[in-house]
């Protein structure tokens, strides 16, 4: 039966709907998320942009300090704050158009709604995929973490009701997993993606120096060995979670941390046995005809 504290978590649900997708209350999505979505497919972008792409909770913070420092031919965390250019949240758009370039831009928007000018440019992103137990597990915590006060569905939300809001909503989050990362990997086979480095967060946990040196060939970064030996040292997740607490001003609110674990595998600590063969039996079915290459363990 379920608690009284899952009803009101339900009903709390501040999700917002568009183009078939459930979306976080930002106030710019707020106030018109077809004008929003909109202005980031118009977007005007420049020959060096490079545009950091994941579904929420699959690394894009540590991918933005990792490419920070690459940009920045040293091993030193930048002050700047990912959400100053992560293209749903940021409250205007034109500020972007004063950054240096090359610029660096985030988003969790899918595919479809890239950048046209930056896509037909063969502009570059990089696209970091989660296995998405973990990720679910991420996004689950990352909710919680709101706090009853904030306008998320996940507040006070137990893991049962939030797995059967992942497996069975109508309208996902920004389309579900498995609907975005199979619309990325259908426009990399068929052209329309044309300059891409996708990065597996499992691969980036295990083998560092090698996913940091591939990421540097890819941006056309000329770095020595010491140097990516440094980033990859200073990117672990245990430094990142303490630079980000104490060098980074918070843009969301206090309780929310952008680094939990890092673990991959912690999926173990939340999935049952039955919603493991559940979620197991979906992954079949959804990727079915995918060549990705997702680890749910190391």
């Amino acid at each position: 039966m379920e608690d009284k504290r899952d009803s009101n978590a339900a009903k709390r649900g501040a999700f917002l709907v568009f183009d078939g997708m459930a979306l976080p209350p930002f106030p710019p999505l707020k106030k018109n998320a077809e004008e929003r979505f909109t202005a980031i497919r118009d977007l005007e972008t420049r020959p060096d942009d490079i545009i950091l792409t994941a579904f929420p909770r699959s690394g894009t913070h540590w991918l933005w300090e990792v490419i920070h420092m690459l940009l920045q031919g040293n091993a030193e965390y930048t002050t700047a704050v990912k959400e100053t250019a992560f293209l749903e949240m940021i409250p205007d758009l034109n500020p972007i158009n004063e950054v240096k370039s090359p610029r660096l831009l985030n988003t969790h928007v899918p595919f479809r709604w890239l950048p046209k000018k930056h896509l037909c440019d063969g502009g570059k992103i990089v696209h970091v995929i989660r296995n998405p137990k973990d990720q679910a597990v991420s996004m689950y915590n990352f909710m919680l973490s709101f706090g009853p006060d904030m306008a998320m569905a996940g507040a006070k939300m137990s893991w049962n009701v939030f797995f059967e809001m992942i497996m069975k909503a109508p309208e996902k989050f920004f389309s579900g997993w498995f609907a975005y990362e199979k619309e990325f990997e259908k426009a990399s086979k068929d052209g329309t993606l044309k300059t891409a480095h996708t990065l597996y967060y499992e691969d980036l946990k295990m083998n560092p120096t090698k996913e940091i040196r591939l990421l540097a060939d890819f941006l056309s970064v000329d770095i020595e060995d010491e140097l990516v030996q440094a980033i990859a040292d200073k990117c672990t997740f245990t430094k990142l979670k303490k630079a980000d607490d104490t060098l980074k001003t918070k843009v969301i609110a206090d309780s929310v941390s952008n680094y939990r674990k890092g673990e991959v595998g912690d999926w173990k600590n939340y999935f049952t046995v039955s919603q493991n063969e559940q979620f197991d039996s979906l992954y079949k079915r959804e990727m079915l005809d995918s060549d990705l290459k997702i680890k749910f363990q190391i």
